[in-house]
């Protein structure tokens, strides 16, 4: 082989080599971001098991779970605007000690304040509670020809308990009792997130509970999941994960309410302060009573005028 075909083969494989790098580095790229993306979920999952066997959750707080407030400037004596709130832990009041001290009373005497009339409120809530239990054990209450035992099955991640028998929560809140309202308040989704539920079969639970709800009440709102994203006895991977599937039944809860006609109270990135500590109750996974009043406050400031104005005349 002559010097000077040995001189081109040479820059012939230093061309090639330099034509291969851009591949090889693409190639190196796409496997760190397989791993990585691997090791991630490996992440979320190694945190949501460890939460699952070390959370120990708030129970359910003692007390009546029905009532009146009246707020102040409120007419004691006029008609009462009746309330019933169906949904999981938050609806329950996990987190306080008492009942009253919980996120629906809160919103009633909110309500109250800002109507002119005194607000009855009730509530049929479960720690635990997904979309499907809420049609199934609670909203099923108000239809004369359904049965409460129609539970669909429901499997949670963190937010989890037994079911109670059906006639439990009845005893606590009479809503066999009534079977019309003037506003119904739906508050699900946390658990039907933890339990990784299909967007598309939340969506069709969300807009059946919606339904029944109207049957039984000329106003509906459905109140977003919890800020679970900043939840401080979760793991940062899962958090982040669990802020990507509250974005993704947010941006789904919207649409099902503007097509059923529901007023959408979407508290998912509002400034709650849940960075702050006071925000949680002890078991540092439910708001506390104070977390429930700033959660109480903007719930009642994003419920619509022409909402609250149907409210005032109806």
């Amino acid at each position: 082989m002559t010097k000077n075909t040995q001189e081109s083969t040479r820059k012939n494989e230093q061309k090639n080599a330099h034509h291969d790098a851009p591949k090889n580095t693409q190639g190196r790229r796409a496997t760190s971001q397989r791993r990585r993306g691997l090791f991630h979920t490996i992440a979320i999952g190694a945190e949501a098991g460890w939460a699952k066997k070390h959370i120990t959750l708030a129970e359910e707080p003692q007390g009546m779970r029905h009532g009146i407030q009246v707020g102040d400037g409120a007419d004691p004596t006029a008609r009462p605007i009746r309330m019933l709130a169906v949904g999981d832990s938050m609806i329950a009041g996990c987190g306080t000690s008492d009942q009253s001290m919980g996120l629906i009373p809160q919103i009633a005497g909110l309500m109250s304040q800002r109507l002119g009339v005194p607000v009855e409120w009730r509530t049929d809530a479960k720690l635990g509670a997904t979309i499907r239990r809420v049609r199934y054990r609670q909203l099923a209450k108000l239809e004369p020809n359904s049965s409460s035992e129609n539970t669909a099955s429901e499997n949670t991640t963190v937010d989890a308990t037994a079911h109670e028998p059906a006639h439990e929560s009845a005893k606590q809140s009479p809503i066999n009792e009534c079977h019309d309202f003037d506003v119904i308040v739906i508050g699900a989704g946390s658990n039907d997130i933890m339990a990784r539920r299909k967007t598309e079969e939340w969506s069709e639970e969300l807009g059946e509970c919606i339904r029944i709800a109207k049957r039984h009440a000329s106003h509906v709102a459905v109140l977003s999941c919890g800020q679970l994203f900043a939840i401080p006895s979760l793991g940062k991977a899962l958090r982040a994960d669990l802020e990507r599937l509250c974005n993704e039944q947010e941006a789904a809860s919207q649409a099902v309410c503007d097509a059923a006609g529901a007023v959408y109270l979407d508290m998912i990135h509002e400034e709650l302060h849940s960075d702050d500590f006071w925000f949680w109750c002890g078991d540092q996974f439910h708001p506390s009573a104070e977390g429930y009043r700033v959660l109480a406050h903007h719930c009642t400031d994003a419920m619509p005028k022409e909402w609250l104005d149907g409210l005032r005349n109806r």
